[in-house]
């Protein structure tokens, strides 16, 4: 079973960093995996988020970036 909380943009402002493929609000200790794009880290829920993001990177690409 899979469980998900679910929390607005503003979890990004209170430290909490934003999983580009679901959106779930994780922690900075939190995340599953990360991945480093020049400047950028991106952080991920789980090792799916992970694998989907990868296999499909112009998706999740943030708007108009």
């Amino acid at each position: 079973m899979e469980l998900f909380h679910a929390v607005g943009t503003a979890g990004a402002a209170a430290g909490r960093l934003i999983d580009p493929v679901c959106g779930m609000g994780i922690g900075a200790a939190g995340a599953a995996a990360r991945l480093a794009l020049g400047t950028r880290e991106l952080a991920f829920c789980s090792a799916q988020c992970l694998q989907r993001y990868v296999a499909d990177p112009a998706r999740y690409a943030p708007p108009g970036g």
